[in-house]
């Protein structure tokens, strides 16, 4: 382990031709101390040997990293390339020079503190705020998205508000508009109240199920309550919904080191079945004309049998009513440990 190294140490900063210097030409014999100090090059003997006056920078280091100047240094290098101390006429030296500051780089350790201490300020405030402004950008064009819709939409169409300082969100179905009021119709009190991760067609099948009651509402109410999805504490329309939007299927398929997932956050649908469009022959098992409840969960188990083979899945889904048709494909893999699907793609085809 090395050890910590902390102390004085004098660098080059400039040389003086000896002729500027009247009082040294003639005595130069008479300054015969040899300079001792730590120079950061070890330049104490050089192979310059010529007569001139060196100006070093005495700094205090840690770790041979300048914390501080301390002072200037002055020695005389004579022909014999050596360096002697002639800071006993340091002031009469100064007197024929211009004044010069030190150099920045004697402060290089405060300055790696400071760069250092703000770089992750930077990083960490830069990281925060633009994690806030992408928000407060996703959320303002959330705003114009829904006000869109609002003006674009006809009746019967359905909004959802998230109430405030609550975890809720309750249903509304808007039946008609006249001179920017629109009249609504909602569950009662009672049942008007939804966890704010209850999906969209939970709320639906409520709404088909029981008695409404009739209210109403000014459009400049309705564009408040979009305005007011910045406002956490406030009561405000998060979305809107179309009948058709409501009644199609959502369905999240993903892979997983197993097999498949498939999980319905919409309407109830009923898995059919499958086919295999690459004749990988009983390397899925599948669950069996499976009632797909409002977020229920089915899960396809995959048999392995060679490392690199794509599957080519056509999934089967029926609401009774219509047919529904998924394209899934991913490449299994199972390489020094690892075991995934890769080169995923997962379409609706209808």
């Amino acid at each position: 382990m090395s050890r910590l190294r902390i102390g004085f140490r004098s660098v080059f900063k400039k040389k003086y031709e000896i002729e500027l210097f009247d009082f040294l030409l003639e005595n130069t014999d008479e300054f015969n101390i040899p300079f001792t100090g730590l120079d950061l090059w070890n330049s104490k003997k050089s192979d310059i040997k010529v007569l001139q006056v060196e100006k070093r920078i005495e700094y205090f280091h840690f770790m041979y990293i300048p914390i501080f100047p301390i002072g200037k240094i002055w020695t005389l290098r004579k022909k014999d390339g050596k360096l002697y101390d002639i800071n006993s006429v340091k002031y009469k030296i100064e007197s024929r020079i211009k004044k010069t500051n030190y150099p920045i780089y004697t402060f290089s350790f405060p300055i790696l503190i400071f760069l250092s201490i703000s770089t992750y300020l930077l990083i960490t405030y830069g990281k925060f705020y633009y994690r806030d402004y992408k928000s407060k950008k996703s959320k303002q064009e959330k705003i114009l998205v829904l006000k869109e819709k609002l003006n674009k939409l006809n009746p019967p169409f359905y909004l959802i508000i998230n109430q405030n300082k609550s975890p809720s969100k309750s249903f509304r179905r808007v039946d008609s508009i006249v001179d920017e009021v629109y009249y609504l119709s909602k569950l009662p009190k009672k049942l008007d109240t939804f966890t704010t991760s209850t999906l969209d067609n939970v709320f639906y099948s409520t709404f088909a199920q029981n008695k409404l009651v009739r209210s109403k509402i000014s459009k400049n109410n309705l564009d408040t309550l979009i305005s007011n999805i910045n406002e956490f504490r406030a009561k405000r329309l998060v979305n809107i919904l179309t009948k058709d939007e409501l009644e199609a299927p959502k369905l999240e398929i993903d892979f997983h080191i197993h097999g498949l997932s498939i999980i319905n956050n919409g309407k109830p649908i009923t898995f059919e079945g499958y086919i295999e469009n690459n004749n990988l022959n009983n390397q899925w098992v599948f669950p069996k004309d499976s009632l797909l409840l409002t977020g229920k969960r089915i899960d396809a188990s995959y048999i392995a049998k060679k490392n690199g083979d794509t599957s080519n899945l056509t999934l089967l889904f029926t609401d009774s009513q219509k047919s529904y048709k998924y394209q899934v494909i991913g490449t299994y893999i199972n390489s020094q440990g690892t075991i995934a699907f890769i080169d995923k793609s997962i379409k609706k085809l209808n």
